[in-house]
């Protein structure tokens, strides 16, 4: 399920770049959702210190940290959905630990 999600995504992607490409302002009604592990969560930093609380400052909208520490790649792909489900976002900024995505191939 997870691994045609991934295709699913990827393919949209990219035949979304056969077109013009259009690009909305960021409002104060934007949702923006960051994914990731604890770079994202903002391990050994206070909440306001994290990056998704510095671009929320910066932009003036909504940035959801969703950031789990020492959630391998694997997890994440299969938690992607369930956070898009829930939280619907305009944009999602995805930010994981290289040296952990041999986890992907059990998907």
């Amino acid at each position: 399920m997870v691994k045609r999600f991934v295709i699913g995504v990827t393919a949209a992607l990219l035949l979304g770049g056969c077109g013009r490409p259009t690009v909305r302002p960021v409002t104060p009604e934007t949702v923006i959702v960051a994914f990731g592990d604890s770079l994202t969560e903002g391990y050994g930093a206070t909440p306001s210190e994290s990056y998704p609380a510095a671009l929320a400052r910066l932009l003036g909208c909504t940035v959801i940290n969703a950031g789990v520490s020492g959630e391998r790649s694997g997890e994440g792909g299969r938690r992607l959905p369930d956070v898009l489900g829930r939280y619907k976002p305009d944009i999602v900024v995805i930010c994981r630990k290289r040296f952990n995505f041999d986890s992907l191939s059990s998907l």
